[in-house]
């Protein structure tokens, strides 16, 4: 490995952070979900979640996908997008239902939820 590539590999502390950073968040996302429905719709929710995640991430993509991104790569993601934005839009919604101790428990569950449901 040459020293270049070795200097441009973020050490482990920012690793750490980073992935310490992701738990806290993903922990408290359906605490902030029900927060957030206090004031404003399922929908309105959904679509800001959705907002943020592509400010974020898109420019991520663009410095990391080899070659570009081109129509194609969109249009192969589609499905997948809008089964993630049904997902959301039924996630904001059954927090609006449901206690926070209970949201927080199902959204824990989920892994295991769905081995037993692939098995």
């Amino acid at each position: 490995m040459s020293q270049t590539a070795a200097a441009k590999k973020p050490s482990s502390v920012w690793r750490l952070l980073a992935l310490f950073l992701a738990v806290c968040l993903s922990t408290s996302a359906s605490l902030l979900a029900k927060y957030a429905l206090s004031s404003f719709s399922p929908f309105t929710v959904t679509a800001l979640r959705i907002w943020i995640a592509a400010l974020v991430m898109l420019p991520i993509a663009i410095w990391n996908v080899p070659g570009g991104l081109h129509w194609r790569s969109f249009r192969n993601a589609l499905p997948m997008s809008l089964c993630y934005g049904v997902n959301s839009i039924c996630f904001a919604w059954g927090i609006g239902q449901t206690t926070a101790i209970a949201a927080q428990l199902i959204y824990m569950l989920v892994p295991v939820l769905a081995l037993i449901g692939a098995r």
